[in-house]
């Protein structure tokens, strides 16, 4: 299961991340992640997310789709992209009572 969101350039968290390329930031995605994790798996718990590895920059207004692989439950494999291609990869830990 995926989802899809965009950041538009005048969102708070994009002010001032960087002054002249402004970028989506990091700890912003990783909410992302964190919430699309809860609401799909709202009765196991979020232990961890790591291993993160930025491949590449979101800017405003691009679209982001995150993708989650859960066949090594309650391991998450997680990416996001963009039309660009693939700009993060993490790993999530769940509860798997």
């Amino acid at each position: 299961m995926s989802e899809q969101f965009r950041v538009d350039e005048f969102a708070a968290c994009v002010q001032g991340h960087f002054v002249g390329y402004p970028l989506v930031p990091g700890a912003y995605l990783l909410g992302k992640i964190h919430a699309h994790i809860v609401s799909r798996f709202p009765a196991n718990p979020v232990l961890d997310i790591k291993k993160v590895k930025f491949v590449a920059p979101v800017l405003p207004g691009q679209l982001v789709q995150i993708t989650i692989d859960d066949t090594r439950w309650p391991r998450l494999s997680v990416q996001l992209s963009t039309e660009q291609g693939r700009v993060l990869e993490a790993s999530a830990v769940l509860a798997a009572g």
